[in-house]
């Protein structure tokens, strides 16, 4: 048998599942961040690749220490693969709409800093429905329905937008500034920007400053003030209420702890508006699972609408 035609048949088994790892190592530049968004671990990534490219007899990235870059094949092969992708997640949707039943496995991607958030809305569908089961995906990656890898994606700033997605507020929230009793005792509030350099601040790390709040403190707070920084907002929150210094907030967390006041000064309203967003590709309109899962997630988000509009 020719080599040619060995590597013909070899490409034949290749399964779509390898594509698939190649296309999120593309758009994700790395094998650690393909597994977080994968649910998987990098030692699989790493093999799937390497599978994939003795299969196909090409090398499809190129090895940096920034990471993994699409090789000039690679680009030419994922050029194509969206559309392939997007087709198989339509496919998939549209199979499943037939059954259209509230059992098996629901794919949800949020933030880690919302778990805790949606984690009473999940307890409450599992209790509903028993025979569905939830596979939760937490990564700071904007994650399209669009792609197959997940059925819904909650999102928080603006609305998300795109062609083939919906988009349904769940609820609205401010940001402000808020810092604990405590703190305010020892070291009082400062009352206009020029006093914040003599405060302690707990603010976002650099990775968040694409979020036009964030943006706007940060450009405010002299580097010298800021105390602590963290990637994630759960954990600017927990330093907060042990008064360790001013930070930023959603203005619905702050509403049952009577120890958290407010700063003076507020973030323009273009800025400190927000929301939490439920976002699933238009082939599951009308599917049980995704009406059940935003149904959950309205009741459990009732308490807080309501609390944040008085």
């Amino acid at each position: 048998m020719a080599k040619s035609e060995a590597v013909v048949l070899s490409r034949r088994d290749i399964s779509w599942d390898l594509y698939r790892v190649a296309y999120q190592v593309a758009i994700s530049g790395s094998l650690n961040k393909a597994a977080k968004t994968l649910g998987t671990s990098h030692a699989t990534v790493l093999r799937d690749i390497n599978r994939l490219e003795e299969s196909l007899s090409i090398k499809l990235f190129l090895r940096h220490q920034r990471g993994y870059q699409l090789s000039d094949a690679g680009r030419v092969l994922m050029q194509g693969l969206p559309d392939i992708q997007q087709m198989f997640s339509q496919l998939d949707s549209q199979m499943e709409a037939v059954t259209n039943a509230a059992s098996g496995k629901l794919n949800i991607t949020c933030l880690p800093d919302h778990v805790s958030l949606i984690t009473p809305a999940i307890k409450k569908m599992r209790e509903r429905y028993p025979s569905m089961s939830i596979r939760l995906l937490t990564t700071d990656e904007i994650i399209s329905p669009a792609i197959g890898i997940t059925h819904v994606s909650l999102r928080a700033g603006s609305q998300p937008k795109g062609a083939d997605i919906i988009a349904r507020r769940l609820f609205a929230f401010k940001m402000g500034l808020y810092c604990h009793k405590e703190y305010i005792a020892k070291r009082g509030l400062p009352q206009s920007v020029e006093e914040f350099e003599q405060h302690d601040w707990l603010l976002p790390s650099a990775e968040k400053k694409h979020i036009p709040f964030v943006k706007h403190i940060l450009d405010r707070v002299p580097a010298q003030a800021i105390v602590l920084q963290s990637n994630h907002f759960s954990d600017l929150d927990w330093a907060i209420k042990a008064g360790m210094g001013i930070g930023l907030m959603a203005e619905f967390k702050t509403l049952a702890n009577e120890d958290l006041v407010g700063l003076p000064y507020t973030l323009p309203a273009s800025l400190s508006q927000d929301g939490l967003w439920f976002v699933y590709h238009r082939n599951y309109v009308g599917n049980i699972k995704i009406t059940a899962l935003q149904d959950c997630l309205e009741d459990c988000f009732r308490p807080l609408t309501d609390r944040s509009s008085t």
